[in-house]
């Protein structure tokens, strides 16, 4: 997506342009964006696509805009919670592992997702590497082993205060934590509280938004607690075996984390996709594991020697009809369903104009559909229509030549929102736009100004062609499939970066319009 020149004030948030002789360019840089890996005990949900296409559509916008980008997802596989679901299942870990994988992997497809990488820490790249920063974080005098007893919560996959639970049991899993004592390697954690607190004061916007952010501090103003970072064998030995002690296996966060390090190569820091794209430039993860990514992520990268990331993007919780997700009440949404009925490009709308990330959001049948109905079909889809009957009808089904438009505030205010990661921002200034353009038509009633004023008509339809151009772009990181669509009806070819002019004026005098079927037809119920 090529932003206009310093002349057009663009955002100081994002990379300057430049203009030269061959046109307008811009300065590339370099975007690491990574879902968290997802916990391979049960089937995907609404939540893992939810994640996974926020963490798309950014990524699709870096690569708009010219960026390099490298965009990771993948699966978290090891622990206690996973091997009991396997014997469970009468399936061995690896076998219940791969399948469930399979599962999560799928969603690339489903969700018409970019990601540029698929790690499994099952893997032995990814061993590798979560062995090598525990021998790192050893080296650094962070790792000792001591006997520990207390309540351990299966589903957290660690041990819980008895502050911490509700009428006997865990508030998030609802199971009752059992008494356990072992003897254990734990990480040094509040060694590292004074150090991650001077980052946070350095670095305001390392965890977004700043209420997940003052959640966090609020936990270091406590003082963090050395963690559990082993268990043994006799526990589990599905696990990354301990370097240099074969009775005991990682605690599955220490493992999973480093799968953002090990996907670009590490431990060799002279790897190509390495020395390129670490640190991570988002980090996208849902509330419930902000405290692991915002707090024991940087601790293990200082231990380790290794740069910290530059943010930690917090999204909210998925309700279904205003509840909790469930499979006792029967709610679970399927992904893959979901997609089967409306498209990805819909569910992926949905997602991002919908759901506001630093907010819990609810999802309903009935909110999708009116979504559909009204914003896609009825503004979007009819404006497409509309704009393309009236070029064939009065300008011989070619673009008229060029005029002014009003697109700059919109254009300026989306790549505002963008910077800031709000792509429901982002998506209603994008409507905002659309209804502009409605309510030109109706002003004008080209049908009736055609017979005195020709001139004038033909104006309006650039206006109109050239707009949703523009507009097409602007969707193209969350509907790459409609702005595809858009792009070909207006006579352009593939929807690319070095296309993706986000400036007035891109449409060429008698390129010929392409009318087809209408972007979202009614609804099959």
């Amino acid at each position: 997506m090529l932003l206009p020149c310093a002349a057009d004030k663009p955002d100081p948030a994002i990379p300057a342009a430049s203009c030269g002789d061959e046109g307008l360019t811009i300065n590339m840089a370099k975007f690491y964006i990574t879902t968290p890996i997802y916990y391979v005990n049960a089937r995907p949900h609404l939540g893992h696509a939810y994640t996974s296409v926020l963490a798309d559509a950014l990524a699709r916008y870096h690569r708009l805009k010219g960026d390099e980008v490298f965009f990771l997802t993948g699966t978290d596989e090891h622990g206690q919670k996973v091997e009991r679901s396997a014997k469970a299942a009468a399936q061995s870990p690896q076998r219940f592992t791969d399948e469930l994988s399979q599962a999560f992997r799928n969603l690339t497809p489903a969700l018409n997702l970019t990601n540029d990488d698929f790690i499994r820490t099952t893997e032995d790249r990814h061993k590798l590497g979560a062995r090598e920063l525990w021998r790192r974080a050893k080296k650094s005098g962070d790792i000792f082993k001591k006997k520990y007893a207390g309540l351990y919560c299966v589903g957290h996959e660690s041990f819980i205060s008895e502050k911490d639970l509700m009428d006997g049991q865990c508030p998030e899993h609802l199971t009752a934590p059992e008494k356990m004592s072992a003897e254990n390697y734990f990480f040094a954690l509040s060694k590292y509280t004074p150090l991650i607190k001077e980052y946070y004061a350095r670095h305001k916007n390392f965890v977004i938004p700043e209420a997940k952010r003052n959640e966090m501090q609020a936990i270091l103003n406590d003082g963090l607690e050395d963690i559990s970072i082993s268990r043994e064998t006799s526990q589990t030995s599905w696990g990354v075996p301990v370097p240099d002690d074969d009775t005991q296996v990682m605690y599955v966060w220490f493992d999973a984390l480093t799968n953002y390090l090990t996907a670009l190569g590490f431990p060799d820091e002279s790897a190509p996709l390495f020395k390129k794209f670490w640190p991570t430039d988002v980090h996208l993860v849902g509330k419930e594991i902000n405290r692991f990514h915002s707090l024991l992520w940087p601790a293990m990268l200082i231990s380790a020697g290794l740069t910290l990331p530059e943010h930690i993007l917090v999204h909210g919780w998925i309700t279904v009809d205003g509840q909790k997700m469930s499979k006792t009440i029967g709610n679970v949404v399927d992904p893959f369903e979901l997609v089967k009925n409306y498209g990805a490009d819909t569910v992926r709308y949905f997602f991002c104009r919908e759901l506001v990330i630093q907010n819990d959001g609810d999802f309903s049948y009935v909110k999708i559909e009116e979504r559909y109905r009204a914003d896609l079909s009825h503004e979007l889809g009819n404006l497409v229509q509309r704009t393309l009957t009236m070029v064939e009808k009065y300008a011989n089904g070619k673009t008229p030549p060029p005029s002014h438009g009003e697109a700059a505030p919109y254009l300026e205010s989306y790549q505002n929102a963008m910077t800031i990661f709000a792509l429901d921002q982002a998506l209603a200034k994008v409507w905002e736009f659309l209804a502009s353009l409605d309510k030109a038509i109706e002003e004008m009633k080209p049908w009736v100004t055609v017979k005195k004023d020709p001139a004038a008509v033909n104006a309006l339809l650039y206006r109109l062609l050239e707009s949703l151009r523009l507009a097409a772009i602007m969707i193209a990181p969350v509907m790459p499939e409609t702005a595809q669509k858009i792009w070909t009806a207006l006579g352009l070819s593939t929807l690319r970066p070095e296309s993706a002019i986000l400036k007035w004026g891109g449409l060429k005098e008698g390129t010929p319009i392409k009318k087809g079927v209408p972007l979202f037809p009614a609804l099959n119920k």
